[in-house]
């Protein structure tokens, strides 16, 4: 059986704010974006069920919407790969709250260690900056930690086994 990670969900607290960090530091660009609603949710019982006759009506907060009013679901993607993986940002989350002392952050890997020290400066000036830059041994390489704008880590690194500036790997032996 194939199988592939093809993509991340994020349940945002601001979608749009969430949208714009991802595009501006990650580089990343909307290719697919639709209507939230709750023909688009799961059910709160995890049953899986099909959603009900009134699938149709839209949740009655109103925050998260673009100025037409409606409330959307983007996907995020590296330029070129939007068959391979995506980020899923969903409006009406309650903010994630990461502790310092939890690692758990989603990685982009960076062309140069200029490029990571350009997204630690500007971070830090934007006061977001988790960890600055440090380097590590292999397979961590040189990398800083960013908090987006609903909480999460997320770590930009260069040297690390994928991406951009990743040695190259010959099967079965370490770098």
């Amino acid at each position: 059986m194939a199988i592939a990670l093809t993509h991340i969900a994020l349940h945002v607290m601001d979608l749009e704010a969430c949208v714009d960090f991802y595009c501006s530091y990650a580089g990343m660009r909307v290719i697919h974006e639709r209507p939230w609603g709750n023909s688009h949710q799961r059910p709160s019982d995890n049953s899986h069920q099909r959603p009900s006759d009134n699938s149709h009506q839209r949740p009655s907060d109103n925050s998260h919407q673009r100025p037409s009013g409606e409330k959307r679901i983007v996907w995020l993607s590296e330029p070129g790969q939007g068959s391979q993986f995506i980020i899923v940002i969903l409006p009406g989350g309650d903010g994630h709250k990461q502790q310092m002392n939890d690692f758990s952050h989603l990685g982009f890997a960076l062309e140069s260690k200029a490029a990571v020290d350009r997204v630690a400066m500007r971070a830090e000036e934007e006061g977001i900056l988790v960890w600055g830059v440090r380097e590590d041994s292999y397979p961590a390489g040189y990398y800083c930690g960013v908090r987006d704008p609903d909480g999460n880590f997320i770590e930009f690194s260069y040297g690390q086994p994928l991406g951009p500036g990743a040695p190259e790997l010959i099967e079965g032996e370490p770098p």
